[in-house]
């Protein structure tokens, strides 16, 4: 089906995935809350109620994925009536409503009650393939996280089906094979060395893990939470695509992913696709422990440049020098293995540019991740 059209695991109703995110926040809400479900969901709903101003970089998304928007009624009247109007706010009061659901009855009407209901019906109606049994089934489970030393720390990330905490682990085995450390903060012979681990990266994620990644900088959100007690949390959520499918349930305010496009096309590979599975992800929401003590937490939005990036910012904190916060915000590089290009921060110095540029296509970025 995919084959014929490729596209189809990008846009549209064929490429949207049972949601998870919703039973997953119970799940770990259920494990260590202080709060009630209703307490945590409250400023969700109020927020909703109100509405989202329309501005900014919110502005700048909803403009790109104008086209996608504007072929789905209900994500057009959302998204795009108030567009370009100045103190105008998104109406979510369809999502408010639906919030207040979940809050009185919990995941249970997402996956088996009424909101499973009313899921199916859109994608059915529109051609999707998503049924009640699928909802019902679905399952989260705990996975123990993949863990790895560097120095003096211990590395906490995403195992498998992501390949982001397998990735930042590569990436600091060649630090130290291609003595990286060695090399002149943000100088072109570093970044020449940094390019030679990101593509062995990419080679790993291949052959390993069985995807050549198609979803370069795709969106994601990402937080990180330190308490007055000193316990850390990171969790990246997606949905693919800015806007996901571009595709809203009437009545519900639920934006549908596209996290399909996550599968590989090829048939005989860990992730191919197929029912039932989960497909490989970029995502590596990480803290780093020092001994027994969580000491930082860090995680980025940003596709597939994920564990680069992550890996980019620990680099210069650690070997560089860098103070945390000129890592986060130093110019940064991406290697991306569909076309062989190399992409840019316009902060990346001009040699380093002209000398990357030399043996690679460079792709001008303003910015890579967050």
């Amino acid at each position: 089906m995919y084959e014929s059209d490729p596209q189809l695991l990008e846009r549209g109703i064929l490429s949207v995935a049972v949601p998870g995110f919703v039973l997953g926040m119970e799940t770990i809400h259920k494990r260590w809350k202080k709060l009630s479900w209703s307490d945590v969901i409250g400023p969700a709903i109020a927020l909703a109620e109100k509405g989202v101003p329309v501005g900014g970089s919110l502005q700048e998304k909803i403009d790109s994925q104008r086209e996608i928007l504007k072929q789905d009624s209900e994500a057009k009247r959302i998204f795009l009536t108030t567009s370009g109007l100045l103190e105008q706010r998104i109406d979510l009061s369809d999502l408010a409503g639906t919030l207040k659901t979940i809050q009185t009855e919990g995941a249970r009407v997402f996956y088996q009650g009424a909101l499973a209901k009313k899921i199916t019906s859109f994608v059915r109606k529109r051609g999707g393939l998503i049924s009640m049994k699928d909802l019902a089934n679905y399952r989260v489970y705990w996975r123990r996280p993949h863990e790895f030393e560097y120095n003096q720390y211990r590395i906490v990330s995403a195992p498998p089906p992501s390949s982001g905490g397998a990735g930042l682990d590569l990436l600091f085995k060649k630090t130290i094979i291609n003595n990286l450390e060695k090399y002149a903060p943000l100088s072109p012979a570093a970044y020449e060395v940094l390019l030679q681990g990101l593509k062995d990266y990419f080679d790993y994620r291949d052959v390993a893990l069985g995807d050549t990644p198609t979803n370069i900088l795709a969106h994601t959100t990402h937080l990180c939470v330190i308490d007055a007690e000193g316990n850390m949390a990171a969790m990246t959520n997606t949905l693919n695509y800015p806007f996901g499918s571009g595709l809203v349930v009437p009545g519900t305010g639920i934006l549908l992913n596209n996290e399909m496009n996550d599968f590989s096309l090829r048939k005989v590979t860990a992730n191919s696709v197929g029912g039932g599975r989960r497909p490989l992800s970029s995502m590596a929401p990480t803290i780093v422990m020092k001994g027994k003590s969580p000491k930082l937490v860090i995680g980025t939005p940003g596709g597939t440049s994920i564990p680069q990036n992550i890996y980019q910012v620990l680099l210069a904190h650690w070997e560089w020098n860098l103070p945390f916060s000129q890592a986060i915000s130093s110019p940064k590089i991406y290697y991306s293995s569909q076309k062989g290009e190399v992409l840019v921060e316009k902060k990346v110095a001009k040699k380093a540019r002209q000398r990357i540029g030399a043996a690679h296509d460079l792709v001008e970025m303003e910015k890579i991740g967050n």
